[in-house]
């Protein structure tokens, strides 16, 4: 019996896809543990790998990961040897308090795999992590936070420090920021900041910004086409400076004296405190001043 030309060409490419589907198992794992002193400077970098850090025990850095093989027409035939040699020795360099890792220095092997680290870090450390494009999750970091990326995901929880984001486009998210100040530029992508009490900086061309916390510091918000949503909790005094360009600007809970359109909204600080100053080139503005 002669199949129908379609049902032929799907069971053709039926041992195809079977063949590369162990392909995609292809995942070397590795680990090694530090010792390091305290106040110790970790630096991390992946070109598309992911890169997740969590606090760990005092005087120690572990790094986990894995070497994952990638597919695709540019990749090397012995990508799994490629693998496996850099699970045996991982690009990973100790200087007494500094620890870098970094991509794979052979070029095969760049064009062979994807390195994802995991690491355990003493709550102290003072933190730079860089990647191309794999999302990057933070948790628990006591010191202060780098983290710079062209279009993954970031998302930073429970940190005590002082907070600096680049992104091209990938979403930022950080909750529980601390004392510490913040500081985030994205090109077009949301921008989610909550927990904050220190000073706040954030620009993003397109993206949503929600900003929510306690104005001990000034913050400077500024998106050009998306909206801006802020909520400041506590019994501080803060001034307020909002202008959208061509969207609405609300105000809930303040009641100073100051001046008020349906663009533009400022208040006085009654007692000198700082100045939360919020600008949108045509996205809405929503201010709630709740109670302490």
């Amino acid at each position: 019996m002669r199949l129908p030309p379609a049902t032929a060409l799907a069971l053709t490419a039926f041992p195809v896809a079977l063949s590369a589907a162990p392909a995609l198992a292809q995942r070397v794992p590795f680990e090694r543990t530090l010792d390091v002193p305290p106040g110790v400077a970790v630096d991390v970098t992946t070109l598309r790998g992911k890169i997740e850090v969590t606090a760990g025990a005092p005087g120690k850095v572990v790094v986990g990961g894995a070497a994952t093989v990638r597919i695709g027409p540019a990749v090397p035939a012995d990508a799994l040897k490629l693998a496996e040699a850099f699970a045996a020795n991982p690009a990973i360099e100790q200087h007494g308090a500094a620890v870098r890792l970094t991509p794979p220095a052979d070029e095969a092997q760049r064009r062979a795999i994807t390195v994802n680290y995991t690491l355990r870090v003493p709550p102290d450390t003072k933190l730079v992590t860089t990647s191309d494009s794999g999302a990057t999750t933070v948790t628990g970091v006591a010191g202060p936070v780098s983290t710079t990326t062209q279009s993954g995901a970031i998302e930073l929880r429970g940190l005590g420090g002082d907070v600096q984001v680049r992104s091209g486009s990938g979403a930022v998210a950080i909750d529980a920021a601390g004392g510490g100040s913040v500081d985030v530029e994205t090109g077009s992508s949301a921008i989610d900041v909550t927990g904050v009490r220190g000073a706040v900086r954030t620009v993003t061309r397109s993206g949503h910004t929600k900003v929510r916390g306690t104005a001990g510091a000034p913050w400077d918000v500024q998106t050009g086409s998306g909206a801006i949503t802020a909520a400041i909790g506590g019994a501080g005094d803060f001034g307020l400076d909002a202008v959208s360009g061509s969207g609405s600007v609300k105000v809930h809970g303040m009641q100073a004296p100051g001046t008020s359109t349906d663009r533009a909204v400022t208040i006085e600080a009654a007692r000198g405190g700082p100045l939360v100053r919020l600008r949108s080139r045509s996205g809405s503005i929503t201010l709630d001043k709740t109670s302490p």
